[in-house]
């Protein structure tokens, strides 16, 4: 029996690319057209409270007005939504905000403070009534909620516990200050998905960063979302980010955090405490749309079929291709990219303008099981995209007797990657070779330098320690890896964040 899996990517235009969603900096005395606000002073998770009026929620420091959402008080909540336009929130888009989280308005610093500030990312679909944002749907909870709404456990943390909408749907960008089960940290920024209230152990850890949380002064961040990928840029300088994050929203590692999904969004932001409290403000916040330059692959299906006991093929068609070096295959048994390994060799691109198709087949299945595979796309200019997953579901037993697949000389993973401070590189020889790695920052520098010498075939492993060639410490940023084996290359992008 053949099993079959289909990735289909429609390709079209998006008209809000490079445009402006909104600007707003919070200077006034009322709430600023196009938004709605709301909030409420309350004492337990379940008492309604008394509502926040325009003087509780837009204040002045030093002759500028800003948003306060949650105040130095316990039971305090607050929120705003930009009503007036959604936007594809698998699109490419930047979010850039000004805010003063966990400040106590005494001058003291506490780390009994809490909770916390999130950036909230609404389905449409499910927080409208008659096609227009329902003021009613997005009203948050209190506490460990962070003034968001959720659209599941209607009985947690109480029973009646406020905030929940049912059927609501979306993800929050949380600034937290407590612990949460599984996740080390009491100052941390979480990814989590609004239907469960569930975390997806995607995050920052910034407890050594003290001067982050509990301070008087404001913080500039940048969030950016391309396909999925956001990119944390925050340490502020006054003219670009010294730290820089990534999270790959659609591989969540909590399996009950649902991966990222293509919808149109509210964008707002949340404030709340609960027993433990802190002051939390807004007084700037973009949400801009990129335009991207044309991508190299126009691609437009990626299919998987298993046509025998061990052999998967894989198809893909591209509409046009321009600058691209080729294509490789990547296969793993858990939805994880930064852990799945190289299976097919560089397959050559044909760089045309009219449609092409190409296959690779996969005879390495040697055993029943879920396999998930990604295309990836290796440009001329040294960069890397990357398709899928296509899943697959193998109820078949392997065929002992099919040959093993001859090596190749690749780099066939890198992980941890994103890394900080060190990562293992995993690649293979299929002959001999004098093996040399290099490592080249953005900006085209080349920062690392190892001959690794003569080396026999088969598989090997470098541990990269983060560090230049004269044993500094390299930045935050994104740089890449070319293995030089002999007459043959192989290279990765590899992301380090501090």
């Amino acid at each position: 029996m053949k099993y079959i899996a289909i990735l289909m990517l429609l390709l079209g235009t998006n008209l809000l690319f490079g445009q402006v969603i909104f600007e707003e900096d919070f200077n006034g005395t009322t709430t600023p057209p196009g938004w709605i606000t709301g909030g409420s002073f309350g004492s337990s998770h379940t008492d309604v409270g008394t509502a926040k009026t325009d003087s509780d929620l837009f204040k002045t420091d030093g002759g500028n007005r800003y948003l306060r959402l949650s105040d130095n008080v316990a039971w305090n909540r607050g929120w705003t939504y930009y009503a007036a336009q959604k936007f594809p929130i698998l699109d490419h888009w930047k979010l850039t905000m000004d805010v003063r989280i966990g400040r106590l308005h005494d001058g003291n610093q506490t780390a009994s403070s809490a909770d916390g500030l999130t950036f909230v990312f609404l389905d449409a679909n499910t927080v409208e009534t008659a096609g227009v944002l329902d003021p009613n749907k997005v009203i948050g909870g209190y506490g460990q909620y962070m003034g968001a709404p959720r659209g599941g456990l209607p009985n947690s943390p109480v029973n009646g516990a406020l905030g929940y909408t049912p059927g609501l749907l979306g993800y929050s960008f949380e600034f937290d200050h407590f612990s949460n089960s599984s996740e080390p940290s009491t100052e941390y920024i979480h990814w989590v998905s609004l239907k469960n209230w569930a975390h997806s152990g995607l995050g920052i850890d910034l407890s050594p960063d003290p001067n982050f949380y509990f301070n008087n002064g404001w913080q500039r961040l940048e969030l950016e979302g391309n396909n999925g990928i956001l990119t944390v840029r925050y340490k502020w300088n006054g003219s670009s980010y010294s730290a820089t994050h990534t999270m790959d929203t659609l591989n969540p590692s909590n399996p009950s955090c649902d991966p990222l999904y293509d919808y149109m969004a509210y964008f707002g932001i949340g404030a709340a405490t609960g027993q433990r409290f802190a002051a939390h403000e807004v007084r700037y916040v973009k949400l801009e749309m990129i335009e991207d330059e044309t991508l190299p692959v126009a691609l437009s299906t990626f299919t998987a079929i298993q046509t025998s006991v061990n052999n998967v093929r894989l198809n893909w068609t591209t509409q046009s291709e321009t600058g691209v070096g080729g294509f490789y295959i990547y296969r793993n048994q858990q939805q994880l990219l930064e852990s799945a390994r190289i299976v097919s060799p560089l397959i050559p691109a044909t760089n045309t303008a009219n449609a092409r198709s190409y296959q690779f087949l996969d005879s390495e299945i040697t055993e029943p099981g879920v396999y998930y595979y990604w295309l990836s796309v290796s440009n001329l200019d040294g960069s890397d995209e990357f398709y899928g997953p296509v899943q697959l579901a193998n109820n078949t037993m392997p065929n002992q007797n099919n040959p093993t697949t001859p090596l190749q000389t690749t780099i066939s993973k890198v992980y941890p990657n994103p890394f900080n401070p060190s990562t293992t590189i995993s690649y293979s020889l299929k002959s001999p070779a004098d093996v040399r790695f290099e490592l080249y920052n953005a900006r085209g520098q080349k920062v690392f330098d190892r001959l690794m010498g003569s080396l026999a075939a088969g598989n090997h492993k470098l541990v990269f320690e983060g560090k230049d060639t004269g044993g500094q410490p390299l930045s935050s940023g994104i740089y890449y890896l070319i293995m030089k084996a002999g007459l043959e290359q192989s290279s990765r992008k590899l992301v380090l964040t501090k």
